[in-house]
């Protein structure tokens, strides 16, 4: 089912190269499943996953959790090697 919010969102942190060079696009959102959660940042870490909020349902992930997922995404990694 589609939400109208859901497609009607703006992106406040969008990259661009002079006036937001550390924005980033609007990624999916792993609670509603839509292309709204506004990364703010990437965990301090190892860089691979975004820490922020959906714009649609408000889930926030924070920079703690997102190195938390980053850190079970790296041993991941390790074991397919």
């Amino acid at each position: 089912m589609t939400n109208p919010n859901a497609e009607n969102v703006t992106n406040p942190n969008a990259y661009h190269p002079k006036h937001n060079p550390d924005g980033h696009d609007l990624d999916t959102c792993p609670v509603c499943g839509h292309e709204t959660f506004c990364v703010e940042g990437l965990d301090p870490v190892f860089g691979r996953v975004g820490y922020g909020q959906c714009l649609v349902c408000t889930y926030i992930r924070t920079p703690g959790a997102a190195e938390d997922e980053a850190f079970t995404e790296h041993l991941r990694s390790m074991d397919d090697k």
